[in-house]
């Protein structure tokens, strides 16, 4: 093998580790929560049931756990706009299993291909000091 084909094969092996290990880092508009968020499979839904898990953690680094949250994960039909009425919200459970073990998770259903919004929303339980928070994620399902 060249020196040129042993480059190509090397950047299509880190491009594919790339984009199968990828998540989305969003943050509120005010900064202060952001969340690593995670889709199945590989960020890349199709139409249908998706897991969808979140690492939330406050501005200084501070993770906020699900029991601490009063949060909920809405699922708007493209981009969102203020009174728009969510497809769909998703009961939030711990996830037990693989990347999403121990953090918030929840069950989306894509119903058609296209675009799409989740949103986050959270506000704090008593005895936590997080503020309040809105995270958005725009994103996309495809056919299976």
């Amino acid at each position: 093998m060249n020196k040129l084909a042993k480059i190509g094969l090397v950047l299509s092996i880190l491009s594919t580790l790339a984009s199968s290990t990828a998540h989305e880092l969003v943050r509120s508009k005010d900064g202060q929560v952001a969340a690593l968020v995670h889709i199945e499979p590989d960020d890349n839904p199709g139409v249908g049931l998706s897991t969808v898990w979140f690492e939330l953690t406050q501005k200084g680094g501070k993770a906020i756990a699900l029991s601490s949250c009063a949060c909920t994960l809405k699922l708007y039909q493209g981009a969102y706009k203020a009174g728009m009425k969510a497809l769909q919200a998703s009961k939030l459970y711990v996830g037990k299993e693989g990347e999403g073990k121990g953090n918030p998770n929840g069950a989306v259903n894509f119903p058609t291909v296209g675009a799409y919004t989740l949103r986050i929303e959270g506000k704090p339980k008593a005895g936590s000091s997080f503020a309040p928070f809105v995270i958005q994620l725009a994103t996309r399902a495809d056919k299976k």
